[in-house]
């Protein structure tokens, strides 16, 4: 009944697809630009980016009252696009520091750190007005080098909610698939919890 469904194609890099990137491993939707419009974040954790293979690259694509534009792509910026490091793998949305616009959290579980393989890092990326590029501000999560492991995959899942009373601000929760916990338990896994304290960047 009535007419059917309508389907659009975003390929990578808006129509320029390249073997193995993986563009569309992993979506998420936010009003990032707090304009009562969605943007689609889209990862492709495998695209070589900059001077990485593998480096992963995410690519926002901009809502709006008309058509959707964009996309505007990005990597780690200033912390470095480094082979295999998987940027975009995962994401979790949530208005981390409190300032009526949505973040986007973007996992990066083969980042190498400190000398140490595969350790991972997340990366919460801020919008305001002041970002009208949707450059933002990035700022990286890592694990104490004191807890960090080679191989503990930190970013690899993503989840945001309000799990505690304690503050307004919501909380994100990053799986770290690989962590051992001891010699007797290779790749136990865990869980770490997160939370912004000021609203400032």
């Amino acid at each position: 009944i009535g007419s059917g469904p309508t389907f659009y194609r975003f390929k990578g890099n808006w129509g320029t697809p390249e073997a193995g990137d993986h563009f569309g491993a992993v979506l998420a939707a936010g009003d990032f630009n707090n304009d009562g419009y969605d943007e689609l974040a889209v990862g492709a954790p495998d695209e070589g980016y900059a001077t990485g293979n593998n480096a992963g690259a995410v690519s926002i694509f901009v809502g709006s009252s008309g058509v959707i534009t964009g996309p505007i792509t990005f990597g780690q910026g200033g912390y470095g696009n480094a082979s295999d490091d998987h940027f975009g793998s995962a994401f979790a949305v949530a208005d981390f520091n409190g300032d009526g616009y949505q973040d986007l959290a973007i996992g990066a579980p083969g980042k190498d750190l400190s000398g140490m393989v595969d350790t991972g890092a997340v990366y919460i990326r801020q919008f305001a007005d002041d970002y009208g590029s949707f450059d933002g501000y990035l700022l990286q999560i890592r694990q104490a080098d004191a807890d960090a492991q080679a191989g503990d995959l930190f970013g690899a899942s993503l989840v945001a909610a309000h799990f505690s009373a304690f503050t307004d601000l919501p909380n994100l929760v990053i799986g770290t698939p690989g962590e051992d916990a001891g010699a007797s338990a290779l790749n136990a896994g865990s869980l770490h919890y997160w939370r912004k304290s000021v609203v400032a960047p």
